[in-house]
């Protein structure tokens, strides 16, 4: 009997002391992101103007453009750009480093004879995303939601499906503080449903005074382009993922139905820390691979039903939601890939990018 109690007390001591470690790294962290902010925007005294310029300048190039032709699939992208490199936006310390994205047109989905497609990327269709957005730079990463919990008190209601299991069956004991593997500050949020990703994204709004949202498909998929019309948006070769994502790759931790894995080790077991590869085109890091994310879209089994302006397609029950990205789970890192589930799931390999409207 001395010993169950040693054993419990033991155990208590140890978890009051990781809670405590945990509460010193967090403070810590806090006060590096409030510096930083400081810092930042005494570097960019401007930024609010600039943001305006950029809007007018986009609205002009796109008044000059011709109109969108939908059946014209084979286009070019168009990018119109008016910076040589990204803007960034940093609105407090609590809010994620927000990268602004150019207008542009593409042709999203895939075509029939691309390796991998999926009758979910046809038909394909041009889309004009006829405004700047800021994205987020990274995934969220798991300080940034701590700071939203600490803040409110939130309660996150997901219960998380453990990686080990691969199975639909929720673990009562899994969360987004317990997904299954070991988790950091900077690494990215996983296990949160639909409801918890909105929630995240109305706080930031309130505080911040500005709008944060969840990305529509096809602002997806244009992030990740980035210009791209190659199958991946680093080329065409699947298996130099590891140089851009982090994927089911050699190094990932087996689950049951694991795919085969991609031929190329990128270091990770699960998550990486978030930024730890190179980013596309539009400096946004992450876009594919760590933890695919959440769209404002209803899930439909076609392309057929997507705006042609970016906007989302909200139309049907909307019990299930597309997601987008792709994670450390998946091989399939394709910037067409789309995948599809249940707003009130949560999973260790799902997490949140969200957008900034100018």
């Amino acid at each position: 009997m001395a010993t169950s109690r040693f054993s419990v007390v033991a155990v208590l001591f140890i978890t009051l002391a990781a809670s405590s470690a945990f509460a010193d790294e967090f403070s810590d962290w806090q006060k590096f992101r409030t510096e930083k902010f400081a810092e930042l925007a005494a570097a960019s005294p401007r930024l609010a103007a600039d943001l305006v310029d950029l809007k007018n300048r986009t609205a002009e190039m796109i008044a000059a453009a011709a109109p969108l032709r939908a059946v014209n699939r084979d286009q070019s992208p168009v990018i119109w750009a008016t910076n040589s490199k990204p803007v960034v936006i940093f609105d407090a310390p609590f809010a994620p480093r927000m990268v602004v994205i150019p207008a542009g047109e593409f042709t999203m989905g895939s075509p029939r004879d691309e390796l991998g497609h999926l009758s979910s990327e046809s038909p394909q269709r041009r889309v004009r995303i006829a405004y700047p957005l800021a994205v987020s730079m990274f995934p969220i990463v798991y300080g940034e939601f701590a700071w939203f919990v600490a803040d409110t008190g939130y309660p996150v209601h997901g219960r998380c499906v453990p990686p080990a299991s691969g199975e639909t069956k929720a673990r009562v004991s899994g969360d987004w503080r317990n997904p299954g593997f070991p988790q950091t500050l900077r690494t990215p949020l996983t296990c949160i449903a639909l409801d918890d990703a909105t929630a995240y994204a109305a706080w930031l709004s309130r505080k911040t005074g500005q709008k944060y949202r969840l990305l529509s498909e096809s602002e997806y998929e244009y992030a990740v382009r980035a210009g791209s019309v190659t199958p991946y948006w680093w080329g065409d070769d699947r298996n130099a993922a590891c140089k851009f994502a982090n994927g089911f790759d050699l190094d990932a931790k087996p689950f049951k139905s694991s795919p085969t894995p991609l031929t190329c080790h990128d270091g990770n077991a699960f998550t990486s820390q978030a930024g730890s590869f190179k980013p596309n085109a539009f400096g946004l890091l992450d876009i594919v691979g760590n933890v695919d994310s959440w769209t404002m879209d209803c899930w439909h089994r076609t392309l057929a039903r997507v705006p042609a302006d970016g906007s989302p397609d909200v139309s049907g029950a909307c019990s299930q939601r597309a997601v987008r990205g792709g994670s450390w789970q998946n091989v399939d890192l394709r910037s067409a890939s789309r995948s599809s589930y249940p707003i009130g799931d949560a999973s260790a390999n799902r997490g949140i990018r969200l957008a900034r409207i100018l």
